[in-house]
């Protein structure tokens, strides 16, 4: 089947593109008082405690994973949350804020490819062409400070492997989407991700004095949390189950003029022309993706065993 339409659904994704875009103003203050992973595996822990109460209350059945699936559920956590964040939390530093752009910028097309490899999605020619528009738009807006060189080199490296990781667990997730809802497996997901992160990054948590910080960044820990995680993960793989992987990651490209909008607003960070001009290309890149035919092929995998 094919959604053409624009409804609510495309306008939630635009809000959460949005809180990403924010969140990188909102880690880039947070940070100046925590270590970034010290802030990660808090924000982590918390997504985890509010998807613990929201699967609380549940009914039994609707929380219920079967017991065949929990292997994925597992795995799914582990490369999009453990690994993809550990990667891109510890690349970002190493590199600038324009190679990363731009390397999250590929991201709509390794998970076209990706699901049209897997047999997920039938893509046509003016969805490579919206792609193709919004990654120019996308140097426009970030490429005029990016940069290769041997400093530079580590953290790109690591950033493009988490973007493969986030790639992966897009395209992964759509089959167990086809049994479970997005609020469920995006529940089951982060809570086996918080746990193994906050060991992986102990040493930074035991490290901060976490009386001493101020009320100001733990509102935006928990609002990092709440929004960027726990409410936008939700949103978007309800996306990735409604409209496609292709369709939805395809918004992604729109986190860097949200970035680059609260930057302006609030840290007082200068717009040049050339931006404008790239978020105008992104804008129409997004438009003509989300406007051509993406046939999604029924989900993969047996139906799900009876609850356990």
């Amino acid at each position: 089947m094919s959604h053409r339409r624009f409804g609510f659904l495309d306008v939630l994704l635009v809000l959460v593109v949005a809180a990403w875009g924010a969140n990188l103003s909102v880690v880039k203050v947070a940070v100046r008082e925590l270590p970034v992973h010290a802030f990660n595996g808090v924000r982590l822990l918390l997504a985890a405690l509010a998807f613990g109460l929201v699967l609380w209350r549940m009914s039994p059945g609707e929380r219920r994973v079967a017991r065949g699936d929990w292997g994925r559920v597992a795995v799914l956590g582990v490369v999009g949350g453990v690994v993809y964040q550990l990667l891109f939390m510890t690349g970002v530093p190493l590199t600038s804020v324009a190679n990363s752009g731009l390397i999250f910028g590929l991201s709509p097309v390794v998970i076209s490819l990706l699901s049209s490899v897997v047999g997920h999605e039938r893509l046509s020619m003016s969805r490579w062409a919206g792609g193709a528009l919004s990654v120019l738009g996308l140097f426009l807006v970030v490429g005029d400070g990016a940069s290769l060189s041997r400093t530079t080199l580590l953290g790109d490296g690591l950033v493009f492997l988490a973007m493969l990781c986030w790639a992966a667990y897009s395209v992964a997730s759509r089959p167990m989407l086809g049994r479970y809802s997005a609020t469920m497996l995006t529940a089951w997901a982060a809570i086996v991700t918080a746990p193994i992160y906050a060991v992986l990054v102990a040493p930074a948590l035991v490290s901060v004095r976490w009386t001493a910080v101020s009320w100001l960044t733990w509102s935006l820990l928990v609002w990092s949390a709440v929004f960027s995680l726990a409410i936008a993960y939700v949103i978007w793989y309800t996306g990735v189950q409604q409209i496609g992987a292709t369709r939805t990651s395809t918004y992604s490209n729109l986190t860097p003029l949200a970035a680059m909008f609260v930057g302006w607003w609030w840290l007082g960070e200068a717009v040049s022309s050339r931006q404008s001009a790239g978020a105008a290309a992104i804008l129409g890149g997004v438009f003509l993706t989300r406007l051509s035919p993406v046939v999604l092929m029924p989900h993969a995998g047996p139906p799900a065993p009876p609850p356990e």
